[in-house]
């Protein structure tokens, strides 16, 4: 019998196989921060790209700062890894920033200075289809970042997690067939 982790990996992997042929997964992270101007959002910098750029990505309709318009997010090389799932525990993300660039160093010396979690979004778009995200997961904080040698690393968890919803909402309005007698 398979365990959920197992399902859930399989899940995944079967949605990547039936991403288009020409498309590659983008995965993004934005940070909000009170000392911010403006969010910080980056995408995960393709290696075979010689020069950094800007991918711009439509969020999606809930997003918390500018919902469902287009946005830059500017290539930035990171690794992340995504929360365990658990009955036990809320689990949380592991974000490390190699070669921190200056704009992300003012900011995270600034979050510094005011001793204020921050907000993270973590997205998933395939780009053939920048104008919606395929996975998101919002409402999540960092409590505490070490900077050493240009590297950032930070732990991302999620707050209210009991309350929190993951994965689609279905509702009837999409999906007409969840209500009886129809």
């Amino acid at each position: 019998m398979a365990q959920p982790a197992d399902i859930w990996d399989k899940a995944i992997a079967e949605a990547y196989a039936s991403a288009p042929a020409d498309s590659r997964i983008l995965y993004t992270i934005e940070l909000r921060h009170p000392a911010f101007t403006e969010p910080v959002r980056v995408v995960h910098w393709p290696i075979e790209e010689p020069e950094p750029g800007v991918h711009t990505l439509t969020l999606e309709p809930d997003a918390p700062v500018d919902a469902g318009k287009a946005v830059p997010f500017v290539h930035c090389g990171f690794a992340l890894t995504l929360p365990q799932q658990s009955e036990r525990a809320p689990g949380e993300f592991v974000v490390r920033i190699d070669n921190v660039t200056e704009l992300l160093t003012e900011h995270l010396v600034a979050a510094r200075k005011q001793r204020t979690p921050i907000d993270f979004t973590y997205r998933e778009y395939l780009e053939s289809m920048p104008e919606e995200p395929q996975l998101v997961y919002h409402g999540a904080q960092i409590r505490k970042v070490s900077c050493s040698a240009g590297v950032a690393e930070g732990r991302a968890e999620f707050v209210n997690w009991l309350n929190k919803i993951f994965g689609r909402q279905y509702t009837p309005g999409e999906y007409p067939g969840l209500v009886r007698g129809r």
